[in-house]
């Protein structure tokens, strides 16, 4: 099992809940925000069944705590500046 996969395993639901998102037309879901203070950020695959397929325009934009980022195999398309000025 890989790294990533192992740690959407243990996810807890908290992160997911931090995670702001929008449903697309298709029933995937679009991160467009985090609202979080962790420095490790995991967009998982799927939340509450639903496959999270896109982060969008600015969705982490300015986001100044990250220590590492975990992007789901689910995610296809990565929105302009979406990691724009963080550190």
């Amino acid at each position: 099992m890989r790294l990533l996969e192992m740690l959407l395993l243990v996810l807890p639901s908290l992160a997911q809940a931090q995670l702001m998102f929008t449903m697309n037309n298709d029933g995937s879901l679009n991160i467009t925000g985090y609202s979080g203070s962790n420095g490790i950020v995991i967009i998982p695959s799927t939340i509450n069944g639903l496959p999270v397929d896109s982060v969008g325009d600015s969705a982490f934009y300015d986001y100044t705590n990250p220590t590492s980022m975990a992007i789901g195999t689910n995610v296809i398309t990565i929105g302009g500046q979406a990691f724009y000025s963080c550190e």
